[in-house]
């Protein structure tokens, strides 16, 4: 009698599964401290290849950005001028110290998965305020100043 000996192979197939990027935050900076918000740091959920951003693709204030500072000549605090990591930073030139909408349209940002389209990506006023003017005022007329208005380059919390 003969024997037959079979021989079962397994074929076990892995398949590694990337959630692709998403948008966390857009951080505003007054990087000189002239009441003008200069840069804007975009938070990623995980790392971006930085050759895939694109200006056109992001609406920062109803603008696109004018440059995006790499290799270490951002000034903010957050974005550590590492290549290929989960921040990139944009210059920007906005009025004010406040936050502006933020939107992408999906282009060719990417980890190797394109970004979706996020049309109003969360913000964080990263700027502090500054003091732009004052102005003086004779309220009862008796030569004595009696208020004083002071103009901040955002609006703040008067309590």
């Amino acid at each position: 009698m003969k024997r037959l000996a079979l021989s079962l192979i397994v074929i076990i197939s892995s398949f590694v599964v990337f959630a692709q990027p998403t948008f966390t935050n857009a951080h505003f900076y007054d990087t000189d401290g002239n009441g003008n918000v200069d840069e804007v740091v975009i938070e990623m959920s995980g790392p971006i290849n930085d050759v895939s951003i694109t200006l056109g693709d992001f609406d920062i204030g109803g603008a696109a950005p004018s440059s995006v500072l790499t290799g270490g000549s951002s000034l903010n605090s957050l974005d550590p001028d590492v290549g290929d990591d989960k921040y990139f930073t944009f210059q920007v030139s906005l009025t004010g110290s406040g936050v502006a909408s933020v939107a992408y349209t999906q282009g060719t940002l990417s980890d190797g998965a394109l970004v979706a389209t996020d049309p109003s990506i969360s913000t964080v006023d990263a700027a502090l305020p500054i003091f732009t003017d004052a102005h003086f005022f004779d309220t009862d007329g008796d030569g004595n100043i009696d208020e004083v208005v002071i103009e901040m380059s955002e609006e703040v919390d008067e309590t």
